[in-house]
């Protein structure tokens, strides 16, 4: 008889006994909680070293996914903080489903002269948009090895309309599930929209957009970007941290700037974040109305 066997013995020996159950008092459950070691993260407090998990980064299209998205693939290729957000070094897997091929080139080598070397880490590849149902083996094929995947954007691997809250839910099921067979977590660019085209998105529209709250619900965290209020320039945009791993904390927004010439996003002078512990892995959040 296995030690797991043994327990559920004795627990249900004691239950039918009328003893207490073998759960032991918060406090010493706290106690032992204390003692472990912090948990490690690829994007501190942002997306966790657990596998299976997901970090959606959405916006309206044409906003700058893409670029952030090769931005979080240096970073996390080459140990490179993403707007003072530690990250851990691993293989990344940067899959475009959309784009010419001679603007990605641009950006590449535009957006590489900011950061250190990546030693190979970060892995790259055009996929050719076919049926959805192969999309999703197809992708975790060509990531294979890679811990993280960053997928670009998402709608494609999608089977019926991806902002359909039944195809959405179905779909980040087996995404989920597949994420973790293969040992990977990943980063999804989530085109989303509002009605009113002329309306900026705000952080807690994610929970009440059609589609997008599918994706919000599953997700680790979400980021959103935006245009800035009022501003007269495309270049103007915020970071919002529309979901946050660790609900008892909040990142504030952030102020960003797209410089042309690096192809990147910069943060605004005077834009202020708050730098986080990771003293807890508990998320309960209730969405903001």
């Amino acid at each position: 008889m296995t030690e797991g066997q043994k327990e559920k013995k004795l627990l249900n020996s004691q239950l039918t006994k009328g003893k207490e159950p073998l759960l032991r008092p918060i406090e010493d459950w706290a106690k032992d909680l204390a003692k472990r070691r912090p948990r490690r993260h690829l994007i501190r407090g942002i997306l966790p070293t657990q596998k299976g998990e997901y970090v959606a980064m959405a916006g309206r299209t044409g906003i700058g996914k893409t670029n952030l998205a090769f931005h979080l693939g240096f970073c996390l290729a080459t140990g490179t903080p993403f707007f003072g957000l530690e990250c851990r070094k691993v293989k990344v897997a940067l899959l475009a489903f959309e784009g010419d091929t001679g603007n990605l080139m641009a950006r590449y080598k535009k957006i590489k002269r900011n950061f250190p070397f990546t030693e190979r880490r970060l892995r790259f590849d055009m996929v050719s948009i076919s049926n959805p149902k192969d999309m999703l083996q197809e992708v975790l094929d060509k990531a294979y090895g890679c811990g993280v995947v960053i997928v670009d954007p998402v709608k494609f691997m999608v089977s019926g309309d991806y902002l359909k809250p039944d195809d959405a839910a179905k779909f980040i099921r087996l995404f989920k599930e597949q994420l973790a067979s293969h040992r990977m977590s990943a980063i999804i660019t989530l085109p989303i929209r509002k009605p009113n085209v002329k309306s900026l998105i705000q952080p807690g529209d994610v929970y009440s957009m059609k589609g997008a709250t599918e994706y919000a619900d599953s997700a680790t965290s979400v980021l959103l970007i935006e245009k800035k209020p009022h501003s007269h320039s495309n270049n103007e945009m915020i970071l919002h941290f529309a979901k946050y791993r660790i609900s008892t904390k909040e990142l504030k927004p952030i102020d960003l700037h797209f410089n042309r010439r690096k192809c990147m996003f910069e943060e605004e002078e005077g834009s202020e974040m708050h730098k986080t512990d990771e003293e807890t892995v508990i998320t309960l959040r209730i969405p903001k109305e």
